[in-house]
């Protein structure tokens, strides 16, 4: 079976880092069981904090959307009905 030579350029990149100081590297990077308690717990409030955010995201939009909605027919009703423009009439907020 005849590999392209990018392939086997990657495969013999990623066999000599395997072997060579990865381990060494690796052994020296691992942190306390504690720290990895805390960067998860960490790491939920942010997706929290972040899940939060889009809701009153998405929240906003839908307001924004349904004004528009709500001006767009009051417009094209009053038209319809040949009174004024949405413009015109004040609106009870």
């Amino acid at each position: 079976m005849k590999y392209p030579s990018g392939v086997l350029f990657v495969a013999v990149i990623a066999i000599s880092c395997l072997a060579g100081g990865g381990s060494a590297q690796a052994s020296s990077n691992q942190p306390a069981s504690g720290n990895v308690a805390q960067q998860f717990k960490s790491g939920a409030n942010r997706v929290g904090e972040g899940a939060v955010q889009i809701g009153h995201g998405i929240k906003q939009g839908a307001i924004l959307t349904w004004e528009a909605l709500r001006d767009g027919a009051t417009s094209a009703a009053a038209r319809f009905n040949g009174g004024q423009s949405a413009s015109s009439t004040s609106h009870a907020q």
